[in-house]
């Protein structure tokens, strides 16, 4: 490139990031005017720009300069690169440019992956692309991209890995935001690629929709270990020499900017939970069909990362399950120490929910439908009918029926199967209750969220003083400490509980007072209403009694939680604590009473 047409590139650089990125392709048709290789050149600049590779170790453009700046020229159709014969380009970006090939020993296509030429100057990037090639050819994983070789031929470096054909999870989402369902499929399968990756000591750094792919046939494939960290070296002998640790100095920042976990955007030691992060940031593109940190530039996009929260899930129109926002949040908990510890936790909570929604729509899809009804509004039995007609036809009507009817038996029956397979018989020992009725307090420890100003100042929860209330009475009482990020349902459910009494404000955030018009408290009123939802459909004999010191119309709540879990309906009782924000306490007799009284009647104890 001359210095001339530097300028140019750099001058039309300049003036496309100052246009909004949906309005981009627009503006380089003028600004280029037909000249496709300096578009290509201003695209590869910004993508340069766009990404963290190297980024901010060097300036940027004078890094996009030398991405720019590639000897190696361009691989024709029917060349021959070893006993690979190229078929075309397939695309091309800051580290390097891939092709499709045929193998022509094995008869197979491939997908070749090249340097460009500066690259190979620069015994670092040498070592990071032998790593990537180290890192994923040692993972045997069915949703892992397979390392087949990584050579040199001709003077230009190369990996041969297979070929997938599918799309991009970017591609995918073009059309528009996935629904809970697909998105679940594609996150359980790159959560397990990661939880394999991560018990071989690799984190792959780079998670993004632009390196996971989708085939035809559903599977997916997570790509470009480039970014992969040993974790550690293993002792395997005469192996541990092509197991080498690279490390990143502390303060450099490898990855790409929208998906970087708050530690990776400081410059701190990463480790696996850096991946789950990244997930979440997938899982959250996937049903919002946006980013959840994003900003004009980069440095937007990072103070985003590290001071902001993202919108609520549930404020989009896709139906998003509240078990599914809880999984994503706690995904994207900003102190690692709260997120999920491992990719295998994260898995098990995905499967768990996966299998909890199919269950639902297999049971929603067996129930039959209504018998039809006659012309006078009564079900028509065929007592009018010819009696002759109805001996001709009974043998066939009841085969046709019992034929209809097969089906819904046969699903009933395996759901029923797997559920006692998956976990014991906890969701049918609700049928033959034993003992004492079964009383769970559900509470947030957090002392403005205790109303008894005495019980704050001892470290106690309005639980400790419910226990007291309720002491005397035939129950067993259980507690159960709660937090925004509480994830303990199944837990609870699989309890099989009489009565739940629970804080309406249980989920409410720690560093957000009592406001019950603020999005926290909205957010905590959500998630409330899909743990309520959840377990009475889980365990249809469980009631609720949720307390509340809120002055609005509780009734009114109740209600449209009704209309949103119809399972719930005569189920869930209100109490309003009377005092207000600054005065209710369950310490005062005729409070203490009134909740007594509300626990005797639903457990029919009076």
């Amino acid at each position: 490139m001359t210095p001339e047409s530097w300028q140019e590139v750099k001058a039309i650089f300049h003036r496309a990031l100052e246009v909004e990125p949906a309005r981009r392709s627009m503006f380089l048709d003028g600004a280029c005017a037909g000249q496709d290789s300096l578009r290509r050149e201003v695209e590869l600049l910004i993508q340069s720009h766009e990404q963290l590779d190297s980024f901010l170790e060097t300036p940027a453009l004078e890094n996009a300069a030398r991405m720019l700046v590639n000897d190696n020229p361009k691989l024709s159709p029917g060349q021959r690169i070893g006993h690979y014969q190229i078929v075309k380009l397939l695309g091309e970006g800051g580290m390097g440019e891939v092709y499709l090939a045929e193998d022509t020993k094995l008869g197979r296509k491939v997908a070749l992956k090249f340097l460009p030429s500066y690259f190979t100057k620069d015994e670092e990037r040498l070592r990071r692309f032998a790593q990537e090639a180290r890192a994923a050819s040692g993972l045997n994983h069915p949703n892992i991209l397979t390392i087949h070789e990584i050579g040199e031929a001709d003077g230009r470096r190369f990996m041969a890995t297979e070929f997938i054909a599918g799309e991009t999870l970017r591609q995918r989402i073009a059309g528009g935001r996935l629904k809970p369902g697909e998105a679940l499929n594609i996150a359980e399968q790159v959560a397990s690629a990661l939880a394999a990756a991560h018990a071989e000591g690799i984190i792959h750094r780079d998670i993004k929709l632009e390196n996971i792919m989708q085939r035809r046939d559903g599977i997916v494939k997570v790509l470009d270990f480039g970014l992969a960290k040993l974790l550690e070296q293993r002792e395997t002998g005469s192996e541990d020499a092509t197991r080498e640790l690279v490390k990143s100095e502390v303060g450099a920042m490898i990855g790409t900017v929208a998906y970087m976990s708050p530690e990776q955007a400081r410059g701190l030691a990463v480790d696996a939970r850096t991946d789950i992060w990244s997930l979440g940031v997938v899982i959250y593109e996937m049903l919002a069909g946006r980013a959840p940190f994003e900003g004009e530039t980069s440095s937007d996009v990072l103070v985003a990362i590290l001071e902001r929260e993202p919108k609520s899930l549930m404020s989009f129109p896709a139906q998003t399950p509240e078990s599914l926002e809880w999984i994503v949040t706690k995904a994207l908990t900003k102190d690692r120490e709260d997120r999920y510890q491992t990719a295998r936790e994260l898995l098990t909570d995905i499967k768990r929910l996966k299998q909890r929604l199919e269950f639902a729509s297999e049971a929603e899809r067996s129930i039959p439908p209504k018998a039809s009804k006659n012309r006078a509004g009564t079900h028509d039995s065929g007592t009018n009918a010819d009696a002759t007609s109805l001996a001709a036809d009974g043998r066939s009507k009841s085969g046709t029926r019992l034929a209809r009817m097969l089906p819904f038996a046969v699903v009933i029956a395996l759901a029923a199967g797997l559920i006692i397979w998956k976990g014991g018989t906890s969701w049918f020992k609700r049928a033959a209750p034993a003992g004492p009725p079964v009383v769970v307090l559900m509470d947030s420890t957090l002392p403005d969220r205790v109303y008894d100003p005495e019980t704050r100042k001892k470290g106690g929860t309005n639980a400790d003083d419910i226990t007291d209330i309720l002491r005397d009475l035939p129950v067993v009482i259980e507690k159960e400490n709660t937090s925004p990020l509480w994830h303990r349902e199944d837990q609870v459910r699989q309890g099989n509980p009489t009565l739940i009494v629970i804080h309406r404000s249980c989920f409410a955030d720690a560093d957000v007072g009592f406001d019950p018009q603020s999005n926290a408290m909205q957010t905590a009123d959500s998630k409330i209403g899909g743990f309520l939802g959840y377990i009475s459909l889980g365990n249809p004999a469980t009631k609720f009694l949720v307390y509340t010191r809120r002055s609005d119309d509780q009734t009114a709540w109740a209600s449209d939680l009704e209309k949103r879990f119809p399972q719930l309906k005569g189920r869930i009782s209100i109490m309003s604590v009377p005092g207000g924000a600054e005065h209710a306490t369950f310490r005062n007799p005729e409070t203490a009473k009134m909740l007594k009284e509300k626990v005797q009647s639903i457990l029919g104890l009076r």
